[in-house]
């Protein structure tokens, strides 16, 4: 758990630095994390759809896939190409 802390923190920093110094809005999504390296492709579609719903809420600009409902995540679905 300490470790994620810091990578948040890491992650909302640059997040900040690119918004004061390029003045653009930055969405971070982050997806789960597996034990087998074949299931990184799932965690990396996890943070793509975390990044869609994080441009969606205003604010919000780093949104881990486990913070996002069922119901939304269901809404957000689109097909996973091979």
């Amino acid at each position: 758990m300490k470790g994620q802390t810091y990578i948040l923190g890491a992650l909302d920093d640059i997040r900040e630095e690119i918004q004061r110094t390029c003045r653009l809005e930055l969405a971070i999504g982050i997806g789960r994390s597996y034990d087998r390296i074949e299931e990184l492709r799932v965690s990396y579609h996890e943070a793509m759809n975390a990044v869609e719903y994080a441009e969606q809420l205003e604010g919000c600009g780093i949104v881990h896939a486990e913070n996002i409902s069922e119901g939304a995540r269901r809404a957000r679905a689109y097909p996973v190409r091979e």
